[in-house]
């Protein structure tokens, strides 16, 4: 109902305060679609959403700014905070097949954070966090190929709106 009342004076901006923080997720997906396709696309206002939600945010804006402590520390389209604040690269790599000593080497590896593998129907599903500075991705594909394992997928995730925002806002990470 606030939602509606507020577009009753057809206003260019309008100020959304934690829209779909007390709904239920169908009516939340609704309201963010809303929001974003038909006043922000179709009609052309500018909507300006405050949200401790990072997903609703990340989905639904053009421009997200981080604050901490009641000033901007951030301020850019998701897709470039994603690149410029994560602290760490996420693959997915699908391979043929993978043996202990190599993920021990893989493991081993500088730069690596965290490397988790599962057998799935298709082969070794490898999940990989990488430090973003440095070499790692090429050293880790070096260790792959040279031990024999044939290489069936092999794709970048974006990384968490939290693990952005976890990066900026913690002590003594400012940009």
């Amino acid at each position: 109902m606030s939602v509606a009342r507020a577009l009753l004076g057809d206003p260019d901006i309008i100020f959304f305060d934690e829209p779909t923080r007390a709904v239920d997720p169908v009516h939340a997906h609704e309201l963010r679609r809303l929001i974003r396709d038909v006043l922000v696309t179709d009609r052309g206002k500018t909507a300006v959403l405050a949200t401790n939600s990072l997903e609703e945010a990340w989905s639904i804006c053009d421009s997200v700014a981080i604050l901490r402590d009641g000033r901007v520390i951030a301020h850019d389209a998701p897709k470039a905070l994603d690149a410029q604040f994560a602290r760490f690269l996420r693959y997915h790599i699908t391979l043929d097949n993978v043996d202990a000593a190599m993920l021990g080497t893989i493991r081993a590896m500088r730069g690596l954070r965290n490397v988790t593998s599962l057998r799935t129907i298709d082969g070794v599903s490898l999940k990989v966090e990488l430090e973003p500075s440095g070499q790692a991705v090429d050293q880790m594909l070096r260790i792959l190929t040279s031990n024999g394992a044939r290489v069936k997928n092999f794709r970048s995730e974006d990384p968490a709106p939290l693990d952005v925002f976890s990066g900026l806002t913690q002590d003594g990470n400012q940009p």
